[in-house]
């Protein structure tokens, strides 16, 4: 009969060995298609494990292809377990169950099967593992572009081999590139990194890019990370002259909206650094590079320099005697992105004695190349170490990771378990909206409640509001406890915002669950005729200013009070703003129609509300109650909802505030504002809009029939 399977999927075939040894041979003609098989005992396979081949429907046309030391029959490829039915202990494949397992490869596979037992004295070479030019995963090698094409949704396949000297003295970069022609599509592609194989469920690694601003998706394995993995595999007194290799995967996913042509480029990036001699290296944000200088006995104490010229990003850097270091935590400095490219600097370990010295590069920011080299100086009594320079400003505490704005961090919490992270913000009140969104990474079940996030707050009264702790008793922050599109959003408006360290805490409810967090910061001010991004966490405000266009200088209020809203206290109201000078060809009379288009894109927007003077809250008068069913969308639509705020007579020089309110699901949208002036009626007539209508909320742009 004949089956089906898919990218992906798994299969099961299963024979039951009699008392009799004997041979088991598997004869599959695939016709369609790909597919991997492999054999497991007692249970089936759960994962594409070696040994494992691989068989396409173009072994019909090449029969000796995948042959595995028998010509295999009429196109067909033959599956060989040895032995059955004798003891494990003989050197058999023992007397329980054998499983055959299939899993679908690159695309659907239609697949007949046969299976046939052979005398145990006869010839049987067994699953022989697969070679990389078997199958559809390209092999990514030094230096050399891989070209690739992905339709929307497709996911192709890749191998990086790992040598002992790969392991021991290198970093590993990936890079690929969106070369397709058009606009930047910031999430493309997601580029997957593994470990020994690609798992089933794709999505169960930590390690993966799914943004770039830049059309380059970069990952990175570490020197560190690439020896622990080696001698985990091949024992602990493997070195760099070990024989054997290892592979990591990589997988390209296309996102849903176009096709993508892209390249994958493999880096090497030297950990070894030699007196003299200058390295290229790359790092993207969070990810680690390392290198290190082996400081002899015959070189006796020395002062080490290590010296890079920074070519354009940002990064932290730090010097450790011994041991790489593997979190930024004191003493390290800064390299900031800036305008100026080619800046030097130095990182100083003064009187070192004969051992190994790491300077660490962690990314931050923007990726960073640099060109790295290392300098042994004769002792001097007015060395400056490095950490003696420590940028205190941005210190960090040992046990918790620091989250990034507008990048991704990663985590995984146990059961009932506490994971806590900090923010430290810039940004001043009212400058901007800022939302912590926390995504479960579980894709298999939804619940909607496998975790509990909590936002702390900087303390506006500290000497230091960088300083602070979490509360022993984790109370008085931001909760979330209920997602049901799995993300986790809690968000403070531009009246809450204040410079300091914020706190996020995640906690695990009955099972392990792995998650990536995530930091936006939005600008309130909205810019004539442009879009603005911006999203809004359920039951919390966000809010966006459109100023007059035609005025020298607009800006926010300067205060807000602290306490919270209610329905019965305006406790965001601000001081109304300065009326500002005009420019000139204006009358000072005059006044202007501001229009804002909003585009949800998903989510819930249940009110939406506009103020001339502060930003608007429950209590505002000219607040509009949006029907759920006009704006909200339905998970995983691909459409749109459009949605106009008209408001008429605005006052010269005054800002009009836009306040969103999201709903049950964290809302994404865009945001475009444009306004015309309006002189005032001559002759005492009146304006087309009135005290009981002077703004309009509505769905359609021909709501006001008078607007006109």
């Amino acid at each position: 009969a004949m089956a089906t399977i898919c990218p992906g999927d798994f299969a099961y075939h299963f024979i039951e060995p009699g008392p009799i040894a004997h041979h088991a041979f598997f004869d599959i003609e695939v016709h369609t298609g790909s597919l991997y098989y492999m054999f497991q005992t007692e249970t089936p396979p759960l994962k594409r494990t070696p040994p494992y081949r691989y068989a396409s429907a173009a072994d019909l046309l090449n029969p000796s292809g995948n042959n595995l030391g028998r010509e295999a029959a009429q196109g067909h490829v033959t599956a060989e377990l040895c032995q059955v039915g004798v003891s494990r202990y003989d050197g058999g494949a023992g007397r329980s169950i054998q499983y055959l397992g299939l899993r679908g490869s690159k695309s659907c596979a239609t697949y007949h099967i046969v299976h046939y037992t052979v005398n145990v004295t006869e010839n049987c070479t067994g699953l022989v593992h697969m070679n990389t030019q078997d199958s559809d995963v390209s092999l990514v090698r030094e230096g050399h572009f891989e070209p690739g094409t992905c339709e929307p949704g497709e996911t192709q396949d890749y191998e990086i081999q790992i040598t002992a000297k790969d392991a021991f003295t290198q970093n590993i970069g990936i890079q690929v590139e969106d070369k397709s022609k058009g606009d930047i599509v910031t999430k493309a592609l997601t580029v997957w990194l593994y470990k020994g194989s690609v798992p089933r469920k794709r999505w169960q690694t930590e390690f993966y890019t799914d943004y770039s601003s830049e059309k380059i998706w970069t990952l990175a394995i570490n020197n560190m990370d690439l020896k622990n993995d080696y001698k985990a595999l091949y024992g602990a007194n493997s070195s760099a002259s070990s024989p054997w290799l290892y592979s990591y995967f990589v997988s390209v996913t296309c996102g849903t909206e176009k096709e993508v042509k892209y390249r994958m480029l493999r880096l090497s990036m030297p950990a070894a650094l030699k007196t003299g001699k200058t390295v290229r290296g790359e790092v993207c944000p969070e990810a680690w590079v390392q290198h290190y200088y082996e400081l002899t006995e015959a070189e006796g104490s020395k002062d080490l320099v290590f010296k890079f010229t920074q070519r354009k990003g940002s990064l932290y850097y730090m010097v450790r005697p011994s041991k790489p270091p593997i979190k930024r935590v004191p003493p390290y400095n800064l390299a900031q992105e800036n305008k100026f490219a080619n800046r030097v600097y130095t990182a100083t370990y003064c009187a070192a004695t004969p051992g190994t010295y790491y300077l660490a590069m962690r990314g931050t920011g923007s990726c960073a190349a640099y060109d790295v080299t290392v300098e042994t100086l004769d002792l001097d009594n007015e060395c400056v170490s490095t950490a003696e320079n420590h940028d205190s400003d941005i210190s960090s505490t040992v046990e918790m990771p620091e989250l990034i704005m507008d990048g991704f961090v990663y985590g995984t919490c146990t059961r009932d378990s506490y994971l806590d992270y900090f923010y430290d913000g810039d940004c001043s009140m009212n400058e901007c909206n800022v939302i912590f969104s926390v995504e479960d990474l579980e894709r298999e079940t939804l619940n909607p409640q496998a975790l509990t996030v909590s936002v702390y707050e900087p303390d506006i009264d500290a000497s230091d509001p960088y300083g602070g702790v979490i509360p022993d008793d984790r109370t008085g922050g931001r909760v979330r406890t209920y997602a049901p599109t799995r993300l986790y959003s809690i968000a403070y408006d531009a009246t809450r915002v204040r410079r300091g360290r914020y706190f996020l805490s995640v906690r695990c409810g009955a099972s392990e669950v792995s998650f990536r967090i995530s930091v936006a910061v939005q600008d309130t001010r909205l810019v004539e005729d442009s879009t603005t991004l911006g999203s809004v966490s359920p039951d919390a405000w966000v809010y966006y200013t459109a100023f007059d266009p035609h005025y020298s200088s607009n800006s926010m209020p300067s205060s807000a009070p602290t306490a919270e809203p209610s329905d019965a206290s305006d406790g965001r109201r601000l001081a109304v703003s300065p009326t500002l000078q005009p420019t000139e060809g204006y009358r000072d009379n005059s006044t202007r129609t501001v229009e804002i288009q909003i585009t949800l894109y998903t989510g819930n927007i249940w009110r939406l509300a506009v103020a001339m003077a502060v930003p608007p809250t429950f209590n505002s008068n000219n607040i509009g109650e949006m029907d759920e069913s006009q704006i909200a969308l339905k998970f995983n639509s691909s459409e749109s909802s459009k949605m106009y705020v008209k408001v008429c007579d605005v006052p010269q020089g005054k800002p009009l505030f836009l306040g969103l309110h999201g709903g049950l699901v964290t809302a994404e949208f865009a945001l475009v504002s444009s306004s015309t002036r309006r002189e005032p009626p001559k002759g005492g007539a009146q304006s087309v809009c009135s005290d009981d209508d002077s703004h309009f909320i509505c769905t359609t742009k021909t709501c006001d029939p008078s607007y006109e």
